[in-house]
């Protein structure tokens, strides 16, 4: 951060399921965020106020997903499928209001850093989820972690389609 902060908003939507944590903390207690949505005609977004978990300096967000609903196998028999698609995605914006007038928004893009290094080793919405504790990294989402070894994540530019009633 660089000011003072009069309020800071976080919008988070994923193709999946997701929970954002900053500095080490859960934005909120919902899981399985955003919730079952027909992912083809719209995806739902959710807005949290993060002011409290932000401080002077340094802060870190970081963004747990899974595909959830979205990778999900639908069928019977062996013949399950993926229906909507086989990588999850997520995407956030963090707008900040300063004191003094000024905005500044921080948004998801190819400078975010990731790696499917943590505990999840499987989840989904009717196959469950299966956890190695063993996998668990200790303070990820943390300022000063380095993650200097994670890969950039990879930026999928997706088509939006809107319309008025």
């Amino acid at each position: 951060m660089n000011g003072d902060l009069a309020s800071a908003t976080l919008y988070a939507t994923a193709q999946g399921v997701y929970q954002v944590s900053v500095n080490g903390s859960d934005v909120d207690t919902d899981v399985l965020k955003p919730g079952w949505t027909s992912y083809q005609y719209r995806i739902e977004h959710e807005a949290t106020d993060v002011t409290d978990l932000l401080s002077t300096g340094r802060n870190a967000i970081g963004i747990r997903f899974a595909g959830g609903w979205f990778t999900e196998k639908f069928g019977f028999h062996g013949e399950g499928r993926a229906f909507y698609g086989d990588q999850p995605a997520v995407a956030a914006q963090l707008h900040l209001q300063y004191l003094d007038g000024r905005t500044e928004v921080l948004s998801t893009d190819s400078q975010w850093r990731g790696a499917a290094e943590g505990p999840v080793v499987h989840s989904g919405i009717y196959d469950g989820e299966r956890i190695d504790a063993r996998r668990q990294l200790s303070g990820w989402d943390r300022p000063g972690f380095d993650d200097g070894g994670w890969p950039a994540v990879a930026v999928r530019r997706s088509e939006v389609w809107c319309r008025s009633r």
